[in-house]
C-alpha cells in the first residue's frame, strides 16, 4: 500500500484493497526487461500490533546484510505550508482548525508534522494547491494574525518527497539513521521528516533540485552501490 502511494502512479492505492482482502497476487514487472520475472506481492503483512507483540528489535545490518527496504521513490511538485506562533502552543483546537481549513478548501494533505514544542504545524501538499492552502489558513486564523498571536503563515514551493518503503523496516533499528546519514553525506538539506506508525515508510521533504541526488544517495546507502552521489 505504501509503495503504491509513493510509486509511479501505475497502481492506485485503493486498487490494492481487494488484492489484500482476497489474497490476489500483484506482479511487478520491468517494462525495460520483460524477460525478468519481477516481484510477486501477495497476502497481508503483519499489523503494527502483531509486530510489536511477536518481534524484537534488531539492527538491520545484523542479519547478514539483508536489505530492509523494497523501494526508494519520490513525489515531485510539493509545497510545504506552515503555521507558527504562540497561539499554536497548547491549543488543542489549533490543529483541528488547521486541518479543518484544509478539508474545507479541498486540499490534499500528503504529510503532517508538528514541532514537539507545539509552536508550529507543517503540511506537505501538491504544489498547485499551495496558494489555496495558504489562503485557507489566512482566512481560518484571520483574528490571530491581526493580533500577532500567530507569527506567520507561509508556503514553500519547489519541494519533493523522497521516501523509503519496506516491510523489513518494522522493528529494525538503524534504518532511519542510515537514510538520514545518506542525505547528510550527499549534502541534501532535509526540510521535513515523517515516519508512518507502521514503521514501513520513512519520508523526507527536500528541495526539488536535490531530488535526484537524494535518491542516488539513499540507493547507495542501502544497496552498497559503488555509484557516487553528486
Amino acid at each position: 500500500m505504501e509503495l503504491a502511494y509513493f510509486g509511479a502512479q501505475v497502481l492506485h492505492p485503493s486498487a490494492m484493497i481487494p488484492c489484500i482482502d482476497d489474497s490476489i497476487p500483484v506482479y511487478v514487472r520491468n517494462i525495460f526487461n520483460p524477460a525478468f520475472e519481477g516481484t510477486v506481492i501477495q497476502g497481508r503483512c503483519q499489523s503494527l500490533k502483531e509486530s510489536n507483540t511477536l518481534g524484537r528489535i534488531r539492527n538491520w545490518r545484523s542479519k547478514g546484510g539483508e536489505i530492509p527496504i523494497k523501494g526508494i521513490t519520490s513525489v515531485d511538485k510539493i509545497a510545504l505550508v506552515t503555521l507558527e506562533g504562540a497561539s499554536v502552543i497548547g491549543g488543542a483546537s489549533a490543529a483541528e482548525r488547521f486541518m479543518g481549513a484544509m478539508a474545507d478548501a479541498a486540499i490534499n494533505v500528503l504529510i503532517i508534522t508538528q514541532a514537539s514544542s507545539e509552536s508550529s504545524i507543517t503540511v506537505a501538499v501538491p504544489e498547485n494547491e499551495g496558494e489555496a492552502a495558504l489562503a485557507a489558513l489566512k482566512n481560518a486564523f484571520e483574528l490571530e494574525l491581526s493580533r500577532s498571536t500567530i507569527n506567520s503563515v507561509s508556503v514553500l514551493p519547489e519541494m519533493s518527497i523522497v521516501a523509503i518503503v519496506g516491510e523489513g523496516m518494522a522493528m529494525k533499528s538503524g534504518v532511519s539513521a542510515t537514510f538520514m546519514s545518506s542525505m547528510s553525506r550527499a549534502n541534501v538539506n532535509i526540510r521535513l521528516i515523517a515516519q508512518g506508525s507502521s514503521e514501513r515508510q520513512v519520508a523526507v521533504v527536500v528541495d526539488a533540485k536535490d531530488t535526484s541526488r537524494a535518491l542516488r544517495a539513499a540507493h547507495m546507502a542501502f544497496t552498497l552501490s559503488e555509484t557516487t552521489a553528486s
